[in-house]
């Protein structure tokens, strides 16, 4: 524990099976300008515990570029009584409380009851619950990248004047339930759909709650609105205004992971493929493999501009991810979003070369399918449909579609 003391430095240390890891406490006195970086703490109750009391207090202390890892709580801020804690800082780390290991929501990234906190340019990753505001004022949080969390945001009720801008939302069940109107603020944020199973925002208030400047991965209001859950879908509840919105994705905001990322195994070695990125500013691809431990992957292939990687010799069973890199990648971007955070790859059975799809031809006939592909309209009431990997291609159906003549012509 690091009690009333300013100016330490906790650095590249490994942190194991403790109740309580780091102990910055302000007590009576003041705790300030500590700074905790490039650790790896694991397998403990809590991470880091940052708190005043006795009506000391703790400020500019700052937890930088560690790796957080199977805990209950990576980190809780706390301040019993005293109002005079500002601008402790959380930037630059992966917080990764696994909730594989942890049941439901009781694996915590960072639990918050302290005024001015800066959160900026983590990874939160598999956490039961990424942040958990408590009875706090004024938390920005910015620039995040929050991967395939079961709950971004909790506990709205109490804290106020919370900045959200600039972050990455996907593979979440929830990002957040508002309580009331207490000045949370998102703009700028990137909402993706990808693997969305419910409303990712709800308002369960009966005010109005602002949600303006945000992309939402969708063109129509009708898509948006599945994302959210508010009186339009129960009358006594309040809106969540989503208009104006941003008509493209927020390139201010980490790059995104790729999705879909798949392995398989074909001849002897592993094919790994992915969806290419919506970002306008998605430069290329690194494809990440073999032994992953603290967030960090043994080897790397860089500059990829496919959307697909043989690797032969590879094992099925064996780690691979992809990341994208934007245009202002350079070497340890993934921590300030300029390297999207790791997508996993998920093993996928190989159902063999399909030579058809991959000659070029100005067109293919493919019949019987009129009927099928009716099922599957787009939001302007196109059929559509996606092919292997052809990009951009512009599909067109026949007029008629009856009898035994039901094909359709798709013009590449």
């Amino acid at each position: 524990a690091i009690t009333n003391s300013n100016n330490c430095i906790i650095d590249s240390c490994i942190f194991q099976n403790n109740y309580k890891s780091v102990t910055l406490s302000g007590d009576t006195e003041l705790c300030t300008g500590n700074v905790i970086k490039n650790n790896k703490i694991t397998n403990g109750n809590v991470g880091i515990a940052l708190n005043s009391s006795n009506g000391g207090s703790c400020h500019d202390n700052i937890i930088e570029n560690n790796f957080f890892g199977k805990s209950p709580t990576a980190m809780i801020f706390d301040s019993s009584n005293s109002k005079r804690n500002k601008k402790n800082t959380i930037r630059k780390n992966v917080i990764a409380c696994n909730i594989d290991q942890l049941s439901g929501l009781s694996a915590t990234g960072v639990s918050i009851s302290m005024d001015s906190v800066y959160i900026e340019n983590n990874i939160f990753w598999r956490n039961g619950i990424a942040v958990n505001f408590m009875s706090n004022k004024l938390a920005f949080t910015v620039n995040n990248t929050f991967y395939d969390n079961t709950v971004c945001f909790s506990n709205f009720p109490v804290a106020i004047n919370i900045p959200i801008n600039r972050n990455v939302f996907m593979k979440a069940d929830n990002v957040c339930t508002f309580k009331r109107n207490n000045q949370v603020y998102f703009s700028e944020n990137n909402f993706f759909r990808y693997k969305m199973t419910q409303p990712l925002l709800i308002n369960d208030s009966n005010s109005d709650i602002s949600m303006i400047y945000n992309y939402w991965d969708c063109d129509s209001d009708a898509e948006i609105a599945e994302m959210i859950y508010d009186k339009n879908d129960d009358g006594q509840l309040g809106e969540i205004i989503y208009r104006p919105a941003l008509e493209d994705y927020s390139t201010t905001a980490p790059i995104s992971p790729p999705t879909n990322v798949v392995k398989q195994e074909v001849d002897g070695g592993v094919l790994v493929s992915w969806n290419a990125n919506p970002e306008s500013d998605a430069a290329f691809y690194r494809l990440h493999y073999h032994n992953f431990n603290y967030y960090e992957f043994e080897n790397a292939i860089d500059s990829l501009h496919d959307t697909t990687f043989f690797l032969p010799d590879a094992n099925i069973d064996d780690n691979f991810a992809v990341t994208c890199a934007d245009k202002n990648y350079h070497e340890g971007g993934q921590k300030d979003g300029h390297e999207s955070a790791y997508s996993l790859a998920e093993a996928m059975p190989y159902a063999g070369k399909d030579n058809t799809l991959c000659y070029w031809e100005e067109f293919y006939d493919i019949e019987d399918a009129c009927q099928h592909l009716r099922s599957h309209q787009d939001t302007h009431g196109k059929s559509r449909i996606r092919c292997g990997r052809l990009h951009l291609a512009h599909f067109h159906t026949l007029d008629g579609c009856k009898g035994t003549s039901k094909y359709l012509r798709i013009h590449l």
